[in-house]
């Protein structure tokens, strides 16, 4: 039994970085546009929320395409950037086994990112090897791109990391099934616009934000999804934080379980399954388009932004439960 679970985790990883595998999970209506292209200009994503516009100045016909040796075998081994929307799915993915030896390491690995370096701006990969994913590393996102020498003018429109506001505020311990809210900053929930010009030819770029994902992380929990930015918790409404948290533009996380730290606490043996705080994510959903000289917007598709997030919660007891 546990061999097969660890088979069907392992081809995960392989599937996840190789096929449109997030379509059919329900992570989206699909895939952001790879690349659109009108005339002499063309937009098109890469990596964790950058849209790169060209306008394009020759071709150059000299060139010939370069031919593969042939028989190169394929490495046993090789590293594999992950792109925000697969971080997701891996995380949700894994919290139901959590026990398992074999994606412990990983979540434990992943959960190192949030204390040395803001995961945000940098790029998370995979080390493949024979179809297992044995190790993560972050890695800075370089500010160089595959340019060729038939282009003549690139821009960058970086979409930027979420920055949640959470209440109860992070490294706060919560009791188990209080509502912890989650919401975008207004100046973190403005659209993205930028231009490149050339030679009086303008290419427009813009993304705005959609809606909001969120994943505390429990191995029960499911991928919530909420229309827009959040509410942040407001502690002088007359209104009380279940009520608050009912609100239809609320986005709100419960936890159902306490974590180890506080187990411990409480318990002479604890479960070694349970973590000392469950890893989740935040998600913004981007919707992006583009335009050449004015002309129709085309659409590049939803572009989510992740970030980790993890919360330490605990029961709380009452006083006849306690024995006081």
């Amino acid at each position: 039994m546990r061999t097969a679970l660890r088979t069907r985790i392992h081809s995960f990883v392989v599937l996840l970085v190789a096929s449109s595998l997030l379509v059919s999970f329900g992570l989206g209506p699909g895939e952001p546009v790879a690349a659109e292209s009108q005339g002499s200009a063309n937009s098109r994503l890469i990596g964790r929320g950058d849209i790169v516009t060209t306008i394009l100045y020759q071709i150059s016909s000299g060139g010939r395409p370069r031919r593969s040796s042939g028989n190169t075998a394929a490495p046993r081994c090789r590293w594999i950037t992950f792109t925000d929307a697969q971080i997701e799915f891996l995380i949700a993915i894994m919290a139901p086994h959590r026990s398992d030896p074999s994606v412990q390491p990983l979540l434990d690995t992943l959960q190192t990112f949030l204390g040395t370096a803001e995961l945000g701006n940098l790029n998370l990969q995979g080390h493949i090897c024979d179809g297992r994913n044995v190790a993560f590393r972050a890695i800075p996102r370089s500010a160089n791109l595959d340019t060729q020498t038939l282009l003549n003018r690139q821009m960058i429109t970086r979409l930027p990391p979420p920055s949640p506001i959470q209440s109860p505020p992070e490294g706060v311990v919560v009791p188990v099934r209080e509502p912890v809210f989650v919401s975008i900053s207004d100046q973190g929930w403005q659209p993205v616009e930028a231009t490149l010009s050339l030679n009086g030819l303008n290419v427009d770029v813009r993304a705005e934000p959609v809606s909001l994902r969120i994943f505390s992380g429990e191995p029960t929990a499911q991928i919530q999804i909420c229309a827009g930015q959040g509410a942040r918790y407001n502690p002088f409404s007359a209104l009380t934080p279940a009520q608050q948290a009912a609100a239809n533009n609320s986005c709100v996380l419960r936890y159902e379980r306490a974590t180890q730290r506080s187990a411990a606490l409480q318990e002479s043996s604890p479960d070694p399954s349970v973590p000392d705080a469950w890893l989740g994510t935040v998600t913004v959903v981007w919707l992006a388009h583009w335009r050449v000289g004015g002309g129709p917007w085309r659409s590049l598709g939803e572009i989510p932004r992740t970030r980790l997030i993890e919360r330490a919660t605990r029961e709380v007891r009452t006083a006849i439960e306690s024995g006081g």
